[in-house]
């Protein structure tokens, strides 16, 4: 009977175990938790209500050096084969906006729940609070684990998927990139993704609490290298809501290399219409724009007596309005018959193309997931055995393969498991 080690008990951790124990019931799997408890990321995601697939996947929706084992690994376990396997644990799917996938009863620990009843149903051994802090290579090639100064015994084979640092209070942390080091793998730097960003201002703390659908563009020496719609929430450290964590891996990726980015961001995105994906951008801007002014230059006598404020408060919230004004200058008791056409244009420019500077993420803890990782160049894309060390499989967020927002990465999670899986049932 093979003695199999799983580290780590997140989703890729329990599907590697389930689908292996399923395909060949055979085989002795540990799995070892540095948590007292399965999965904490899990019941987190979605907040709470466990954002647990997506149901449109394709490459593009990864970033990394290599994302070559995405289109793998879609196509060997796609969402319907992921819904499959849900059904074959009760746990029903329903499809939502922007075809992010949740459990039918919305509650992550539901879930959570029918994944342990089949582990235990299984007898697949759980070990909590038990970190992993030695894996070494004996000379019958089995593989030798210690928790601290305590050996856990020998295995056979060994998978790491232990994720890296983003969530370090619900137990992130780079074990996984250290014992890849330790056999020699070649690995890119870690950096926090799908987070809020720190900015290089002195004005955003009084905005704090203020969210506003926007559209955000990134660049990098004038080149746009992103660009997003979504909520801006301004916060005591800067900004994040979904439009930041949209973009904030390009952000990240970008500051980790030193280089400096400005994000514009159109507040007037949403003036128009709410549902404004009817729209072009291109024309929603012209549009907006040109309504905005239309306003300002109208001098009719029920704007006369106006001062600027009033017509801002009735487009966008009053602090985004008083910040404009101060920024430009211009005394806020003004009346709109007064404005100069200079005065006019600033005001649209500010509000449809205002200027931040990001100076750092708020950091791992703060991140919904890592990028970096592991390189795809050093593991074998079809089993996730690392190349030139057999039976040493990787798997998970530890790999330099990193999601977009909506349920993408806990997927690409899920598809390692069950590549490892396969490879792990084999029978030898």
């Amino acid at each position: 009977m093979q003695k199999i080690a799983i580290i780590g008990a997140g989703a890729c951790g329990i599907m590697t175990a389930i689908n292996a124990k399923w395909k060949n019931p055979k085989l002795d799997i540990v799995i070892f938790e540095a948590n007292e408890e399965l999965a904490k990321k899990l019941l987190v995601s979605g907040n709470g209500k466990c954002n647990i697939s997506n149901a449109m996947l394709c490459e593009e929706d990864y970033f990394g050096e290599d994302t070559s084992l995405v289109a793998h690994l879609i196509s060997k376990f796609s969402f319907k084969d992921f819904e499959y396997f849900c059904k074959k644990l009760s746990i029903y799917l329903q499809i939502k906006q922007n075809n992010k996938v949740y459990p039918s009863s919305n509650e992550a620990r539901n879930v959570l729940w029918l994944l342990n009843k089949e582990l235990e149903k299984l007898e697949i051994k759980i070990s909590f609070s038990c970190k992993i802090t030695d894996i070494k290579l004996e000379q019958n090639q089995h593989f030798a684990l210690k928790s601290f100064e305590k050996d856990l015994g020998s295995f056979e084979k060994i998978v790491i998927c232990s994720g890296l640092g983003a969530k370090k209070s619900l137990g992130g942390n780079e074990d996984a990139l250290n014992f890849a080091k330790t056999f020699k793998l070649k690995t890119n730097p870690s950096y926090p993704s799908l987070v809020g960003i720190k900015l290089d201002t002195n004005y955003h703390h009084k905005l704090a609490g203020l969210k506003v659908y926007s559209k955000l563009s990134l660049y990098e020496n004038k080149n746009k290298i992103a660009s997003v719609k979504g909520d801006v929430l301004f916060t005591k450290y800067g900004l994040s809501g979904f439009g930041i964590l949209d973009i904030s891996q390009s952000i990240s990726y970008t500051l980790m290399l030193k280089k400096k980015l400005v994000l514009e961001i159109d507040f007037l995105a949403g003036y128009l219409n709410e549902d404004i994906q009817e729209y072009s951008q291109k024309n929603l801007q012209k549009n907006s724009k040109q309504e905005l002014e239309n306003i300002f230059l109208n001098t009719s006598k029920d704007l006369e007596t106006l001062d600027i404020l009033s017509v801002l408060f009735g487009i966008i919230p009053k602090k985004l309005a008083k910040e404009c004004l101060n920024i430009l200058h211009i005394d806020k008791e003004k009346k709109v018959s007064e404005l100069k056409q200079n005065e006019i244009k600033a005001i649209i420019t500010q509000l449809s193309s205002w200027k931040f500077y990001p100076k750092e993420t708020a950091g791992f803890e703060h991140a919904e997931v890592s990028g970096g990782g592991i390189k795809i160049s050093e593991i074998n894309i079809k089993t996730l055995e690392a190349k030139g060390l057999k039976n040493l499989f990787f798997g998970g967020e530890c790999l330099d393969i990193v999601g977009k927002r909506g349920g993408f990465n806990l997927h690409f999670a899920w598809g390692c498991g069950f590549l490892i899986a396969k490879a792990l049932s084999k029978k030898v």
